[in-house]
């Protein structure tokens, strides 16, 4: 985050309000579970994470199992004609 910006964009930004929404497909598959723990990346990357689903699934593996790894998540939002 401080690579990116000088501080925190989600300082005082208050979730309430908002209806949580996550949504994935196959977002929980064995299979982020075999390759985190084939590969043991210190960084995953994810390009096109829509809803967040697999993303947070990953990140809640690897806090639990590689807590020194890294989750970057990247969407541009491109993908679809309402944004």
């Amino acid at each position: 985050m401080q690579a990116l910006h000088e501080k925190n964009p989600y300082d005082g930004f208050n979730p309430e309000g908002f209806k949580r929404d996550l949504q994935g497909w196959n977002s929980e598959r064995p299979l982020f579970h075999e390759l985190i723990e084939r590969v043991k990346p210190t960084l995953v990357i994810e390009a096109g994470v829509w809803k967040g689903a697999s993303a947070i699934h990953m990140g809640r593996y690897l806090r639990s199992t590689r807590p020194e790894a890294r989750l970057l998540a990247i969407d541009t939002w491109l993908g679809s004609w309402d944004f």
